[in-house]
């Protein structure tokens, strides 16, 4: 496995690996070009007088619905969740891959456990990578205590702050996934009951400065694998989202979250919701950090179309265990947009 990204060669500001350099025939569009702005995402207010009127519930849960058919992203405002909470959490985040060389190196952990340190992808994990991202990633274990407790302990505050995120998040995730629902028709709690976000963890990302930003990117064209996923964008811009034929720059309002749609939530919406396909391009000029809480269904749980949705029209999906799509993901990084139609009936 390539050392972390963030760790290459220290004292050599222009140092580029050659592994990070893509072909030609692998960058579809400069990654230098601008691109404009995705200022049409719709911003969507959950304040509790809101959340708790019926007639306002109603109505966010149809938009909730047609936003996330029509862009696959939606932007929360008004959230509810303290700014020292994002701002403690973003921090912490920062100071995590800010930790000496040599740390950072000792804790560089590739195996599925408590937690996961490495570069790129999780493709560069299994050995299966072909072309090296400028990205490091932290995966941290959310379904149990004993996972919690195997976190790294640097920085002092990790756990503190990154856990006060992740309750309120959680908690995001609940009014978010009953919005879907009622806009789908489904019974209350349907993802709950079904188990169908029974696994979370948070993953930081960290795309250091690049020498050569206009070679690479942080991470390339592709939409996430579980259900929903919830972030928290840094200061510098680099997602940009797939939209109407073209690449458009996604610059969320301060401390607002954005919340993607996964190809687990377009499966069980039979095709009703769809994922949002983005990429992340880096800078020479600073760093990225983003913080996201990723939740999806148990490995062996069978996904399928809800029952509710397929009385009327046919079901557009296999049924299939989701280990079986993760690890089509996996070893088919470099075109993660066939993976679904394989699933397809």
């Amino acid at each position: 496995m390539e050392l972390l990204t963030c760790t290459l060669k220290d004292n050599q500001e222009n140092y580029f690996p050659l592994t990070c350099r893509l072909l030609p025939f692998e960058i579809p569009e400069p990654f230098e070009k601008m691109v404009p702005l995705c200022d049409d995402t719709p911003r969507f207010r959950l304040a509790e007088t809101c959340y708790n009127n019926a007639y306002d519930c109603e109505t966010l849960s149809r938009d909730a619905v047609t936003t996330c058919s029509e862009y696959g992203m939606l932007e929360v405002v008004d959230h509810n969740i303290p700014d020292y909470v994002l701002s403690y959490a973003m921090s912490v985040s920062e100071d995590f891959f800010n930790l000496p060389t040599e740390q950072l190196r000792a804790l560089s952990q590739p195996l599925v456990g408590p937690y996961m340190l490495y570069s790129s992808s999780l493709a560069n994990v299994t050995g299966m990578e072909t072309r090296h991202f400028w990205r490091d990633a932290l995966i941290l274990g959310l379904k149990s205590p004993e996972l919690i407790a195997g976190w790294p302990i640097q920085p002092a505050n990790l756990w503190r702050d990154v856990l006060g995120f992740s309750r309120e998040v959680w908690a995001l995730e609940a009014k978010i996934l009953d919005l879907i629902a009622r806009g789908l028709n489904l019974r209350q709690n349907y993802f709950g009951s079904q188990r169908l976000n029974e696994s979370a963890a948070i993953m930081i990302n960290r795309y250091p400065r690049c020498p050569f930003p206009a070679l690479t990117c942080g991470m390339p064209r592709h939409s996430d694998q579980n259900l929903l996923t919830i972030s928290l964008q840094g200061g510098a811009n680099g997602l940009q989202i797939w939209r109407n034929d073209e690449w458009k720059l996604v610059v969320p309002s301060r401390n607002a979250l954005l919340v993607t749609v996964g190809r687990q939530m377009e499966v069980i919406s039979n095709g009703i919701l769809r994922a949002a396909e983005h990429r992340v391009v880096v800078n020479s000029e600073r760093a990225r950090t983003s913080i996201s809480y990723f939740s999806g269904p148990y490995n062996t749980c069978t996904m399928r179309p809800a029952a509710e949705l397929t009385r009327t029209e046919p079901p557009k999906y296999l049924n299939f265990k989701y280990d079986e799509f993760v690890w089509s993901h996996i070893h088919n990084h470099k075109d993660t947009a066939s993976i679904l139609p394989r699933f397809m009936k």
